[in-house]
């Protein structure tokens, strides 16, 4: 498989990475979703505390609450799979690398303080340059995709300082 350090220039990743970001938070509803589904289950499966007789309406509601969650989660599935396929190759594939491995967010904004948001370790600053430069870049810790928003990318730390040369001794 192409790694993510290998992908595209940045002026064809900044699609892709918004699509991510999207792709991000889908995946983000749909475990919260679950966690829905997976409660309105126990509840439905736990027996009622002697004394306390169920109310076919609590009943109900749980099953109401239990379809809805499974119809929304389908729904995202479906809006899922349709940003998978608009999204580049090389940007999907080590996505879905990362969601199956269970790091999440597989997608994180690098916000220029020189460390994953992910991980939280230091980013090689030879590596921050890159990430600037072309837009998107594995962690070199933990994998995850690092992006730089656009507006983001000419701004790079040091940028405007002079740089004074070194003066020689005599």
């Amino acid at each position: 498989m192409k790694s993510i350090d290998q992908g595209p220039s940045s002026a064809t990743a900044e699609p892709s990475l918004g699509l991510l970001g999207r792709l991000s938070d889908i995946d983000a509803a749909i475990r919260g979703g679950e966690h829905i589904v997976s409660h309105c289950r126990a509840r439905l499966a736990t027996p009622q505390p002697v004394g306390r007789p169920a109310t076919t309406t609590e009943r109900e509601a749980l099953e109401t609450d239990l379809l809805s969650a499974l119809a929304r989660n389908a729904e995202r599935q479906a809006q899922r799979r349709a940003l998978l396929a608009e999204m580049d190759a090389t940007l999907r594939l080590a996505y879905e690398e990362l969601h199956g491995r269970g790091l999440v967010p597989a997608i994180i904004q690098f916000d220029g303080n020189g460390a994953c948001g992910g991980c939280h370790l230091r980013v090689p600053p030879q590596r921050q340059v890159e990430l600037r430069r072309r837009g998107a870049l594995a962690c070199p810790h933990c994998g995850r995709i690092l992006y730089v928003v656009a507006g983001e990318r000419a701004a790079s730390p040091g940028a405007g300082r002079r740089s004074r040369p070194l003066e020689r001794e005599a």
